[in-house]
C-alpha cells in the first residue's frame, strides 16, 4: 500500500470559514447574508480616568433583518447591565459603548459573540 494523493474542493464563505461541501457553504452564505458588525467597548477604569478598557467583537443578524444596533445594546445591557458606572462612586461615565465597524475589521479581529434571532 502507497501514498495516496487526495485533492479535494474547498468552499471559503464571505467570513472565512471553510466547507467541503458548496450546498453547505451556499446555505451559510444566505444565512448570514444581512449581518452586521459591532465592537463592544466595556470595562471602565473606575478608580481613576472612567476609559473603558475591555471590548469584545460582536456580529447581529436579528430577525427581519433590522434593528441591528438593538439587538447589540439589548445583549449589552444583559451582559455588562447599565451603561452608567461612577468612577470612585462619584462621576459617571459610561460602563459599556456599542460602535459599528466594518467586516473586514471585524473578522481579522475575531468575532466574540454571535447574535442571531431564530
Amino acid at each position: 500500500m502507497g501514498i495516496e494523493v487526495v485533492k479535494k474542493d474547498v468552499f471559503i464563505t464571505t467570513d472565512g470559514l471553510e466547507f467541503t461541501d458548496e450546498a453547505e457553504a451556499r446555505r451559510h452564505e444566505e444565512r448570514i447574508k444581512g449581518t452586521r458588525y459591532f465592537k463592544v467597548f466595556h470595562g471602565p477604569d473606575l478608580t481613576e480616568t472612567g476609559i473603558l478598557q475591555r471590548s469584545s467583537v460582536v456580529s447581529s443578524k436579528p430577525r427581519h433583518n433590522v434593528g441591528h444596533e438593538l439587538f447589540v445594546e439589548e445583549w449589552a445591557y444583559k451582559k455588562f447591565g447599565s451603561r452608567a458606572a461612577y468612577v470612585q462612586g462619584v462621576a459617571r461615565t459610561e460602563n459599556w459603548l456599542v460602535a459599528e465597524m466594518k467586516k473586514d475589521a471585524a473578522l481579522e479581529e475575531g468575532i466574540d459573540v454571535v447574535l442571531e434571532d431564530d
